[in-house]
């Protein structure tokens, strides 16, 4: 995930599974692995990773 992360160039619209974006928050350190597995990520939300962070729209 962070590979695929860091080799964004431009903002990039990634439509994924809970799962994909709990791997992000892990590779980002936002999130650990125990903490991102108990995650509750809502079907119709925009999260957007930026700069290391992360903001949920919903």
């Amino acid at each position: 995930m962070r590979d695929w992360y860091d080799s964004l160039r431009v903002d990039t619209v990634a439509v994924a599974h809970g799962g994909t974006a709990r791997a992000l928050m892990v590779a980002l350190g936002i999130e650990t692995p125990t903490s991102a597995a108990d995650l509750l990520i809502e079907q119709g939300a925009v999260y957007v990773f930026r700069d290391g962070g992360l903001r949920k729209y919903s």
